[in-house]
């Protein structure tokens, strides 16, 4: 299981930003990334987020949900409130300083979010509407009267009450959805607010990290299906040329495999013995540098009748963004295990830490 201290949050298994750090797990990652604090992230699927474990966890059935021990939280503004009020470094020590940060984080999610989120429903879900081109400049002028506001509130000063607090951090994190829309850049000095939150490191390191795995994921999910159509070249394309693959005793293909031409001899021997059937990842848990991906594998043998169906797992490991290894187990829960620990030990080594998000 992961180290005790090692918070788990869940993401989109594919989100709908593709990768631009628009979905709301990112401002958690941030709020983790600006504390210091490792975390693994398990990546969810539209299906499975209104499935009965993901709901015990979000009763709503969205992302992000944050577990830490038998703690279990949701809601973005909650997350990042705990981790503020656990961790040093979001919050400032005088009461009434900190209270005016908390009521800073309160404004953005209450004030400042609805009309930004009712705009981007307008655009994506109501723009074949009849009445859409009507009331699409009534949303964006809702949109604007709070930013007249906040903007005169800012002035020049850099954040909102002082020193960068987690109040900043989720107006900085609410703003950013406005970006493509235009609307941003008609208050100059919150454009300015807006990219000197994204010019801090550890905004930079939660962004890099859910973009970087965003791709992972999907490079990992077509490593898989060109498997299950028999297409090796393709299935060696997210692979580094020096890849390790190691397969435990009781699986067909036992051994470490290293190398293309191996790793190539290996997947065909393998896939050779099929007649038909699939491999296909479920979920995916990110941890530092490595993919868990969680499969299902359901296949019939060549001369069989009978159909193997059974659940096992694969760690990939992330270099430069090629995978440098593939462990398999047989056991998903060992898996789990193998890859959180490398979270759990980066607390001792921050620098080299890599999100789990992704």
């Amino acid at each position: 299981m992961p180290h005790p201290m090692t918070p788990t949050i869940t993401a989109f298994e594919r989100s709908p930003d593709g990768g631009k750090g628009l979905a709301r797990d990112t401002r958690v990652r941030w709020a983790l990334e600006e504390v210091g604090q490792p975390h693994v992230v398990r990546h969810v699927s539209f299906g499975a987020m209104k499935e009965a474990g993901h709901l015990a966890l979000h009763p709503f059935g969205k992302i992000p949900t944050y577990e830490e021990g038998d703690l279990v939280l949701f809601e973005t503004g909650a997350i990042v409130l705990h981790l503020a009020e656990l961790h040093t470094g979001l919050l400032p020590k005088d009461p009434d300083a900190r209270a005016r940060a908390i009521t800073w984080m309160f404004a953005a999610l209450n004030t400042v979010e609805p009309p930004i989120f009712e705009l981007a429903n307008a655009r994506l879900l109501e723009a074949d509407k009849p009445w859409s081109k009507e009331r699409l400049p009534l949303v964006m002028d809702r949109v604007r009267k709070p930013l007249h506001q906040l903007s005169a509130r800012l002035g020049d000063a850099d954040w909102l009450d002082g020193e960068f607090s987690a109040g900043d951090l989720m107006m900085v994190s609410v703003l950013l959805r406005l970006r493509a829309s235009g609307i941003l850049d008609e208050f100059p000095k919150l454009a300015a607010y807006v990219a000197r939150g994204e010019a801090r490191p550890a905004y930079k390191r939660a962004f890099d990290a859910q973009s970087a795995v965003f791709h992972e994921i999907e490079a990992v999910k077509e490593t898989y299906a060109a498997i299950n159509r028999n297409d090796v070249p393709a299935a060696l394309k997210a692979l580094d040329p020096q890849i390790e693959w190691i397969e435990p005793p009781d699986f067909p293909t036992p051994g470490t495999y290293r190398g293309h031409a191996e790793v190539t001899g290996q997947i065909s021997k393998g896939r050779g013995t099929w007649a038909e059937g699939t491999c296909e990842p479920e979920s995916f848990v990110v941890a530092g540098d490595k993919i868990v991906a969680l499969l299902h594998v359901r296949v019939r043998l060549k001369d069989h009748t009978e159909w193997i169906d059974g659940r096992f797992a694969d760690v990939h490991t992330f270099r430069n963004g090629k995978v440098v290894q593939v462990r398999t187990f047989g056991k998903r829960q060992d898996a789990l295990d193998w890859a959180s620990q490398f979270a759990a030990r980066s607390e001792m080594s921050p620098p080299e830490v890599r999100t789990l998000i992704g």
